[in-house]
């Protein structure tokens, strides 16, 4: 599988941050406590473990939904990352 190295999903990751922070947004407990647990998960190196194409593909609506109502001046530049990382989200295992 190939997957975006966490340094060009910065910006998801940080919409996601802004989205498992919120408590008004629609998360459940455990879909807040998984996204908090999964933005923290790394390497031995310290690295950060970029988010799969699923994982991607899964978050993409809610995250893009909840950015535009409570972060609106942001949801174009999120949005623009998906748009231009698409082919790195792309996972090559269904092929």
């Amino acid at each position: 599988m190939i997957t975006a190295s966490a340094n060009s999903q910065s910006i998801v990751r940080m919409a996601i941050a802004l989205m498992a922070a919120n408590p008004a947004a629609p998360l459940t407990a455990p879909e807040r406590a998984r996204l908090t647990h999964r933005l923290q998960v790394c390497t031995l190196e310290g690295q950060c473990v970029p988010f799969t194409a699923r994982e991607l593909a899964e978050l993409r609506g809610p995250l893009c939904e909840y950015i535009g109502v409570y972060h609106p001046r942001i949801t174009a530049i999120v949005e623009r990352q998906f748009h231009e990382n698409a082919e790195d989200f792309i996972d090559v295992a269904r092929r």
